[in-house]
């Protein structure tokens, strides 16, 4: 890490350092126990890629719960349009 950097992390701390003490001062010990309230943003490529992932897997499951559904229907009647449904009769 280049020392610009280091100076810039330095800095950073020591504000927030001297902010927790001032607020220490005003409100006693607590001040150090509480957890900060900082929201940083979310990572939207994360959530992009999480999205499209389930969205994936619902396709799949409904690609595979319909096919299904279409094998069992056809198979109950004997229409099955799928070659490996019929049983090959050995003669």
């Amino acid at each position: 890490m280049d020392l610009e950097t280091e100076n810039r992390i330095a800095s950073v701390l020591l504000r927030e350092a001297a902010e927790l003490r001032r607020q220490a001062e005003r409100e006693g010990v607590r001040a150090y126990l509480e957890k900060p309230n900082v929201r940083y943003r979310p990572n939207s490529r994360f959530l992009t890629a999480t999205v499209l992932g389930v969205q994936q897997c619902m396709l799949l499951l409904l690609t595979l719960f319909f096919c299904s559904l279409h094998m069992l229907v056809f198979t109950d009647c004997g229409d099955t349009p799928f070659s490996f449904h019929q049983q090959a009769s050995f003669k």
